[in-house]
């Protein structure tokens, strides 16, 4: 064991590569003009984040112009003052990897005088072809979710398709999508955009549960190279975080048997119990500068899995073929056997006792004469912790540790196995994800980014840091010196 800790920290603090990161920041820029539509040069632009209090100040270039970059999803307002005009106030909602170009007309009068703007800001991304979309946290929480899977919620954005009925990731109890047409492990999976796969069946390698999403995106095409681990979708989450208020929640989703009614092919109603419980809090260390968010979420599942299939009847166990629909063939003659009846010398004590091994039919329909309801057992349980800590006015440290167990038993393996009971398959599934991210804003205005992650039942770790400029380092019309 500590021979394994000291791999992972060797791990954040050696390994270094010149990989290009997904991100997860925005910026937030555009030009300051009078009401002529000339440049305001030397206009004094704050920028305050709402949840956590942390601000951030530039001045204007003498074309007008100022840029905020590496900036964290969330709830912002810009601030901007110039003497003979009147301060100018706006409130932005950035969402995760979005750039907000604003573009404002300061009007004469007193410096007391304020000018509120509430109504949402555009998005531009005049320098990239990629279709994306965004499900916000209000969407997350307000739509209805049957499981709590708010991955699900990627199929409501276009190009985004279920898989296919039987495929190996929705079979084995995991979420799956095809993207424009992709195949379903074709997909990227990011968490606070570092990778978080399932190296098995590419699905996603921890899950954390509703209300400890912010929001997440959904890249389905011509997305830049820093996507491009994998063809298909890249499904970006991010992970709320602390602010200078307490906020938190318990909750417990359950549905009884008792509330269901009678599957209309299956002889008694079959079982269905399902608890969901766990928590969110997030709340100061230190006011302004670090902060701190954990959940927790634990599943319970206890279903009946109805199917239909076939099995031997008490007569054929006995060789009495008369009745079944595939008449009795003699092996030394090829012909029909007369009567259907097999004859005491061809029933071999072996081939009798593989057939008592089978369940006694239940319901008397030719070819599909057993049905049964053999019971699933779900088990899963994950949490997560996340730190951000203000280091200096242009620095930032952010740690996140992820964790999931799962324990599923299906009752029945596969289409092509036995549709019996007594023949189901225990799946083990573990996944751990760590990150630790410095943001550091200067004039290269580069993001440092060390990763682990570790899936499946192996003592396989896995561990990536990288170090890029910002996504905002390239020209989006908006020419300033980073802030």
């Amino acid at each position: 064991m500590a021979f394994r800790f000291t791999l992972i920290v060797a791990a954040f603090c050696v390994l270094s590569a010149g990989l290009q990161a997904q991100t997860i920041r925005g910026a937030i820029g555009g030009f300051v003009t009078d009401p002529s539509g000339k440049a305001v040069p030397s206009a004094r632009v704050d920028l305050t984040q709402v949840e956590t209090g942390r601000t951030r100040a530039t001045i204007t270039t003498p074309q007008g112009s100022f840029l905020f970059a590496l900036l964290a999803p969330g709830e912002y307002r810009v601030d901007i003052d110039r003497d003979g005009f009147r301060k100018h106030v706006e409130q932005v909602n950035l969402l995760v990897n979005q750039e907000v170009r604003l573009d404002v007309p300061l009007l004469v009068g007193a410096r007391a005088d304020e000018v509120s703007v509430s109504a949402p800001s555009a998005m531009t991304r005049t320098d990239s072809a990629a279709v994306t979309g965004v499900i916000d946290s209000r969407q997350i929480r307000g739509l209805p979710l049957d499981g709590r899977n708010f991955y699900e919620l990627a199929l409501l954005l276009p190009g985004v398709a279920p898989p296919a009925r039987g495929s190996a990731g929705s079979a084995r109890g995991d979420f799956a999508i095809n993207v424009n047409g992709a195949r379903e492990d074709g997909n990227s999976f990011l968490l606070d955009g570092v990778y978080n796969g399932d190296a098995k069946l590419n699905g996603f390698a921890v899950q954390p549960p509703v209300d400890a999403i912010r929001e997440f995106e959904v890249a389905t095409s011509s997305y830049d190279a820093s996507f491009g681990r994998n063809g298909g979708g890249q499904v970006n989450v991010v992970l709320r975080s602390g602010s200078n208020a307490v906020h938190g929640s318990l909750y417990e989703f359950f549905r009884n048997t008792n509330m269901d009614a009678r599957n209309f092919f299956a002889p008694e109603r079959e079982k269905y119990n399902r608890n969901q419980f766990g928590g969110v809090i997030g709340a100061p260390i230190v006011r302004n500068r670090t902060f701190v968010f954990a959940d927790y979420e634990g599943r319970r599942v206890r279903e009946g899995i109805p199917s239909v299939t076939n099995v031997p009847t008490l007569a054929e166990r006995r060789g009495d073929f008369s009745q079944s629909l595939i008449p009795a063939i003699d092996p030394t003659t090829g012909q029909p056997l007369t009567g259907g009846v097999l004859p005491s010398f061809f029933l071999n004590p072996v081939g009798v006792a593989v057939a008592n091994l089978f369940p006694a039919p239940n319901r008397n329909v030719a070819g599909a004469n057993y049905v049964s309801a053999p019971t699933q057992r779900d088990r899963n349980d994950h949490f997560d912790v996340r730190v951000d800590h203000l280091l200096s006015t242009k620095s930032e440290l952010t740690a996140r540790y992820s964790f999931g167990d799962r324990d599923l038993f299906t009752p029945f393996s596969g289409p092509t196995y036995a549709l019996v009971p007594g023949y189901g398959v225990n799946i083990p599934r573990r996944g751990q994800n760590a990150m630790l991210s410095s943001r550091r804003r200067s004039s290269m205005r580069r993001e440092w980014r060390s990763t682990a992650y570790r899936s499946g039942r192996s003592n396989r770790i896995r561990a990536r840091t990288s170090t890029r400029p910002s996504g905002c380092q390239r020209s989006r019309g908006i020419r300033a010196t980073p802030v």
